[in-house]
Formats: C-alpha cells, sequence, structure tokens
C-alpha cells in the first residue's frame, strides 16, 4: 500500500510526464505534406529517392506524435485510478503494484506477472496478423504460381537499354524474309541500275 508522500511524488511524476508528452504532442502534431517540409514547389521533377528525407522526418513525427498520445492516454488512467482511489493495485489480481515498479513506469496499472502477459498476447497478435496472407481468400488454389512471374512477362520486353544486352549483336533484327534477297541489297542492285541506264 502506497503512502500519501509516495503518492504524492508519484502525482508530480505522472504530471511531469503528461507536460513532456504534451510538448512532443505539440511540435509533431503539425500535419504537414511533403511539400511543406522539403520547401519544393513542385514535386514532379525529383526523383523519389530525394524525397527521402522529408517523408522520413513525416513518418517519424507521425510515430513520435501516436506515442506522445499513448502516453498520455496511458498517464490520465492513471492519474483518475489515484482520484478514485484504485492507483496502485494491478487490474487484474487486485494485488499491490510494488513501488519500485511504479517509480520506473508510474502509469502502469499491471503488476509485473500481468504485465508480461498483456504485452505477450499483443505480441501473440502482431505475430498472428504477420502470418496470415490478407489475400488467401481470393485466391484460387489452381492459380499459376507466381514466382516466375517477371520471367513471362519480360519475353515481352523490358526497359534494358542495348547496352545491357550481353551479346553485342541484336539478333532479333533481320532483312531477310523467307528466302528472298536482302532489302539492303535489293535498293544497292536498284541504284545501281537506275545509274546506268541515266548513263545510257
Amino acid at each position: 500500500m502506497l503512502n500519501d508522500k509516495q503518492k504524492q511524488h508519484l502525482k508530480t511524476e505522472l504530471m511531469e510526464m503528461k507536460e513532456q508528452s504534451m510538448k512532443v504532442e505539440e511540435t509533431t502534431s503539425q500535419k504537414e505534406s511533403i511539400k511543406e517540409t522539403s520547401g519544393e514547389l513542385s514535386m514532379y521533377d525529383n526523383h523519389p529517392a530525394d524525397m527521402g528525407t522529408a517523408l522520413f522526418d513525416i513518418e517519424k513525427n507521425r510515430v513520435l506524435n501516436e506515442h506522445a498520445e499513448s502516453d498520455i492516454r496511458k498517464i490520465d488512467i492513471a492519474l483518475k485510478a489515484m482520484a478514485d482511489g484504485s492507483y496502485g493495485k494491478c487490474e487484474v489480481c487486485q494485488k499491490d503494484i510494488p513501488y519500485e515498479r511504479l517509480l520506473t513506469v508510474p502509469y502502469t496499472t499491471f503488476c509485473i506477472e500481468h504485465a508480461e502477459l498483456v504485452e505477450q498476447s499483443v505480441e501473440e497478435d502482431v505475430a498472428l496478423n504477420e502470418m496470415e496472407n490478407p489475400f488467401e481468400s481470393t485466391q484460387d488454389p489452381s492459380a499459376i504460381d507466381y514466382e516466375n512471374s517477371f520471367e513471362e512477362v519480360a519475353e515481352f520486353g523490358t526497359s534494358d537499354s542495348p547496352s545491357d544486352f550481353i551479346d553485342p549483336q541484336n539478333t532479333t533484327y533481320t532483312d531477310d524474309v523467307q528466302g528472298e534477297p536482302r532489302l539492303m541489297d535489293q535498293m544497292v542492285e536498284k541504284s545501281i541500275t537506275d545509274n546506268t541506264d541515266d548513263q545510257d
């Protein structure tokens, strides 16, 4: 059971944590677009990798903001529990939470044993969500295996430039048509015959 001095100390800690979290939330809550962050007038002329830093900063601020909001919610729950007299008791087993644990994590509402169970269940939920395939119900078991899909699509052409070919000659182009003389040979022969006719 916590004495009044311990409760007051923990309440002060909670209020300081809430103030810090509110400052973080305030500085990271600005909903800026990449354009505003980067100072660029247009995104069309930039390579996507050029915007990596700006995008990283925006995402980092969003995560910090969510973390601060989560901390504020937990602190508010702890302050409410302090006001109604249930602070320092585990929500699950109703046993006293050790003062040392409350000093370390003042907003906790679980003893160590039950906090581990709660964290473990959250981790298991995340692991299950990672293993599930959201498209599983839409996949036909007799459908094509897409492991070689790039090779199948590449048969129709790729964006490789001519310098990317291993063979220096492009063997896919030819003037020969089923035993007929080559087009260039015909043009040269016609040109020669035209010139000789003009000279006569």
